[in-house]
């Protein structure tokens, strides 16, 4: 660690490699300063890589260098460089609102924890709250051992009764 900015040469690296996290974080608009680096395509669940390709119209060739991609599994990332695109990307950066609509949705109060599951679900609201309900039930079925009860309540709407677990 040190309290120098990175270099030109890192940065434009880091850009390539969507596991770096405080790359990832520092994302604050969709487009890339620079000559030729183009725009952030946000992946959503019904994203393919040729779909992307003729969204943007730039080859998938393309797309898999500047992505170092193999193939066309896009979805262990969350976002692709689009190179050579010159206008404004064509996806929906995930939004707070998303976070909080499943936090409405799931009764989930901590912000980061809600934040996990749309992350995990890749910001599809409906699976999100099936994991978290899913993790709820585990909890609940699987109570801690030193005699302390898991403070969480769960209801399930299933054909219009409300359980309550």
């Amino acid at each position: 660690y040190t309290d120098e900015p990175p270099s030109y040469e890192e940065v434009i690296n880091a850009t390539t490699n969507n596991d770096n996290p405080s790359f990832l974080q520092n994302i604050e608009k969709n487009e890339l300063d620079g000559p030729n680096l183009g725009v952030i395509h946000h992946i959503k669940k019904e994203d393919t890589l040729i779909g992307i390709s003729f969204k943007y119209n730039v080859k998938i060739s393309e797309i898999r260098k500047e992505n170092q991609l193999f193939d066309d599994n896009i979805f262990a990332r969350k976002i692709l460089i689009i190179p050579n695109y010159f206008g404004q990307s064509l996806s929906e950066k995930p939004s707070k609102e998303d976070v909080k609509r499943f936090q409405l949705q799931s009764k989930c109060v901590d912000t980061v924890e809600a934040k996990y599951y749309m992350e995990q679900s890749n910001y599809d609201i409906d699976k999100a709250v099936q994991i978290y309900r899913e993790d709820i039930l585990w909890e609940i079925q699987h109570p801690k051992r030193d005699d302390t009860f898991n403070s969480r309540k769960l209801f399930i709407q299933n054909n219009e009764k409300i359980k309550k677990f």
